[in-house]
């Protein structure tokens, strides 16, 4: 069953705790499925690879990077970047998402 996140679904997302500048959630993203593009006004992300393999976009005005997080990898994703997450390959990829400020979601355009 898929679990909605604001604008997208994707296979689980599991709340583990949540305070107003803390939200530690656990997601697991089918193949196919993504958290679409999309950047946080205050909230720095910190993705930690679990089960799978996690592909986390990065595409900012200073520079775009990709990664392939295998579980126990991890990468950090400042405030203001414009970003996507997306099981790379497989039939599914879990990680742990720890976001530290205050939570916004703000959809973007993908990079051309």
């Amino acid at each position: 069953m898929a679990t909605a996140g604001p604008n997208y679904s994707v296979e689980a997302i599991i709340e583990i705790a949540k305070s107003t500048d803390l939200w530690v959630r656990e997601f697991t993203v089918a193949g196919g499925e993504e958290v679409p593009w999309h950047r946080h006004t205050e909230v720095q992300d910190h993705c930690y690879g679990l089960e799978g393999i996690v592909r986390v976009q990065v595409a900012d005005t200073e520079r775009n990077w990709e990664v392939e997080l295998q579980p126990g990898q991890s990468c950090v994703l400042p405030a203001g970047t414009r970003h996507r997450l997306t099981c790379a390959r497989g039939a599914q990829a879990r990680y742990l998402l720890v976001q530290v400020g205050k939570y916004d979601f703000n959809k973007v355009a993908p990079p051309e």
